[in-house]
């Protein structure tokens, strides 16, 4: 061994090394096991459907999910983004991506949905721990939607042949975990709306608008929505594809700096 070489020095730099390694084992584990999570491909007669599920780092805060409930009239579709990003915030995805489908399936309402999911998650998330929430009850058949919000971007409903083209879901909503009982429950307000032939419903995670370029810009809602307006009409495939391109462009090889989620649901006939 060289003069002056510690063997301890080197049996620390041999443990740190298979420290990082374990590490880099379970954040991979981790991110497949969360992959795995999200639904795959969903096909609603009458509908078609694109999503996009872009984690800054390995693991994800955000989660989404779209669910044919019993019957199969009725389609659930959330969307869910807990603060922060990293192993704390991928943890408390599962809990509430897992509370609020299991409520989906036992009960009517979004609001309701919602009251439950907080209520059983608020004694785990701390007191900075929060996580929005999109919650909307599609009926397939009729093209009604129900739609509440916990906190989450307001969705967009866009469409060339209204007027106007485009408009924000006005629901509003405490986040989950801020409070609970009744005071949450009375700041929920559900919206209803009614999704014609070539009407697309978009909503999507704050980490799209919230994207900072090099100059500490950020991309903000009106690029996002001069996007929506040239591509809205579309296949929603293709609407997500140029949003995606578009935050790149302006990105400019910056990367992001928070998880990223979108869907888009298209009504065909």
């Amino acid at each position: 061994m060289a003069r002056g070489t510690d063997p301890d020095i080197l049996r620390r730099m041999a443990d740190e090394i298979r420290r990082k390694r374990d590490l880099t084992r379970s954040l991979s584990l981790a991110s497949r096991r969360q992959l795995n999570m999200l639904p795959r491909e969903v096909e609603i007669p009458g509908y078609e459907i694109a999503s996009v599920y872009a984690p800054c780092d390995a693991i994800s805060g955000d989660f989404y999910d779209i669910m044919p409930l019993a019957g199969g009239r009725e389609v659930a579709m959330f969307m869910g983004d807990v603060t922060g990003h990293g192993i704390e915030a991928a943890l408390f995805m599962g809990m509430g991506k897992k509370a609020i489908g299991i409520f989906a399936k036992q009960l009517r309402t979004p609001v309701e949905v919602l009251c439950s999911a907080n209520d059983e998650l608020a004694e785990d998330l701390d007191s900075e721990t929060f996580i929005t929430v999109l919650y909307a009850l599609l009926d397939a058949e009729s093209g009604r939607m129900t739609v509440a919000r916990a906190g989450h971007p307001k969705p967009i409903i866009y469409n060339p042949e209204r007027s106007p083209r485009w408009s924000y879901v006005e629901a509003k909503g405490l986040v989950l975990g801020m409070t609970k009982g009744q005071v949450f429950r009375k700041s929920l307000a559900e919206a209803e709306v009614l999704l014609a032939p070539g009407d697309v419903f978009f909503f999507y995670t704050d980490g799209l608008v919230e994207a900072h370029d090099e100059h500490n810009e950020a991309y903000g809602d009106s690029r996002m929505i001069e996007v929506i307006e040239r591509h809205g009409g579309k296949h929603p495939q293709d609407l997500l594809k140029a949003i995606v391109e578009d935050v790149e462009g302006f990105l400019s090889g910056k990367p992001l700096g928070d998880d990223v989620t979108l869907i888009a649901v298209k009504r065909e006939t």
